[in-house]
């Protein structure tokens, strides 16, 4: 049998390597458009791109052209520089107004926040109400109100308006839990009121941890996705067809408790910049997370082979209908396909900062760097851009010069068009 399927393999090569090469021609117009394109856009870059990747492919001791030498920052790092600010201040005689410092009463804040979320997502989790679960949500409730009691007394010290406007609110349940009780953050107080210090400094050190935050949970939710793939698949391919399954569906929910935790403190965060930005959504330096963009990665050639598929299933159906209507016979058109592309989550840079912060060496308030971003002309991503593009294309092109070196010393070409014409099933296997 092993015989007969080598026999059938080896029969086959010359009409799988002729549709492999065919389709490696269609995808090489393709890079080279692509290419041609992108090179016309950066036409400036080129030349210094080009000799960067050649100066790495000659000696890869030199700096790599593919790579990010941009050193990032995280959430920490910004926390631990702001927290170097507040100890200068102090050292050089500028009061404090309370022990903790401006800074850590805003990190407080947003630790209370995460809590509320941590606290929502777990109440809604186990909704099911059992003994176990009503005793875990009142522990988790007790401690997440000890939190909030802290942070009410810094914010009588710090923020005095935020507890005005706690007090002013109306038609505040009796039982209203802690995780829905609003905090007064800074960028939740009106914008005239943050124009004076203390507010106005607070604001700032708001903004900064918020912008590390909106990176790092953006990542930490790119990589719950990624988990949540696997095990999809993994659920799909080696649970099915079992009696019971509860402890593969058991970690599926609770990692989709963990998206949902993500994707909600991405929001928060985004909502607080975009207050602290007046209210104008243009000057967030990210994009709003909408509940439609949170799904995993899929491939763009797959999503391009997809759509291609659909526009030939599309054809078949109108050419279909078009024979019922001239035979007098009814027809029904059918629905729409999803047809949809990558989320910008998997595309989208992971930061805020500007183009002139991005030039090679400057710090990023981001752990992760994609391939390209959506609108912004940075200098370090578009270089590794188009290096990419640019190997893509010199791969298509030695393919194409192996091909015809082989064709005319081998007759290769005659060969593959010999087995794709006459492609046959011999009776008896070869014994070799």
């Amino acid at each position: 049998h092993w015989g007969f399927w080598n026999w059938q393999k080896l029969l086959g090569l010359g009409e799988q390597l002729r549709t492999r090469l065919d389709r490696a021609r269609e995808e090489y117009s393709t890079q080279l458009a692509a290419f041609t394109e992108f090179s016309a856009q950066q036409v400036d870059r080129v030349d210094e791109w080009r000799t960067m990747v050649e100066t790495f492919e000659a000696d890869n001791g030199k700096p790599n052209p593919y790579a990010i030498t941009t050193k990032a920052l995280t959430e920490r790092d910004v926390l631990l520089r702001l927290e170097e600010d507040d100890a200068k201040r102090t050292q050089s005689g500028v009061p404090s107004i309370h022990s903790v410092s401006p800074t850590s009463f805003i990190s407080a804040g947003l630790e209370v926040e995460d809590e509320q979320c941590r606290v929502r997502a777990q109440v809604e989790l186990k909704k099911a109400q059992t003994t176990a679960q009503k005793i875990d949500v009142v522990l988790l409730r007790r401690k997440l109100g000890q939190m909030m009691r802290c942070f009410r007394t810094l914010q009588a010290t710090y923020t005095p308006a935020a507890i005005i406007a706690l007090g002013q609110r109306v038609d505040v349940p009796e039982d209203e839990p802690p995780e829905a009780e609003p905090l007064f953050l800074p960028s939740a107080l009106p914008e005239g009121q943050r124009q004076d210090e203390p507010l106005r400094g607070l604001a700032v050190i708001e903004q900064e941890l918020c912008d590390a935050q909106c990176a790092s949970s953006l990542v930490r939710l790119r990589n719950q996705l990624h988990i949540k793939s696997r095990l999809v698949t993994y659920k799909r391919i080696q649970s099915r067809n079992q009696g019971a399954n509860t402890r593969s569906r058991t970690i599926v929910e609770r990692n989709e408790m963990k998206i949902r935790l993500h994707s909600e403190k991405y929001q928060m965060v985004w909502d607080a910049l975009r207050c602290l930005e007046g209210g104008d959504p243009g000057k967030v330096g990210q994009r709003k997370l909408r509940k439609e963009d949170i799904r995993c990665m899929e491939d763009a050639e797959e999503l391009r082979r997809g759509a291609a598929k659909r526009q030939a299933q599309a054809d078949r159906r109108r050419a279909r209908e078009d024979t019922l209507r001239e035979e007098g016979l009814s027809w029904r058109r059918g629905g729409g396909g999803n047809v949809r592309e990558v989320s910008w989550i998997w595309t989208a840079s992971a930061t805020s900062t500007t183009e002139a912060e991005l030039e090679e060496g400057a710090p990023l308030v981001a752990s992760f760097l994609p391939q390209c971003t959506d609108s912004m002309s940075l200098s370090l991503v578009l270089r590794i851009e188009w290096c990419k593009v640019y190997a893509r294309r010199n791969g298509q092109d030695a393919l194409t010069t192996e091909w015809a070196k082989l064709s005319s010393e081998c007759g290769l070409a005659e060969l593959l068009t010999h087995h794709t014409q006459n492609t046959h099933t011999p009776t008896q296997s070869n014994p070799n």
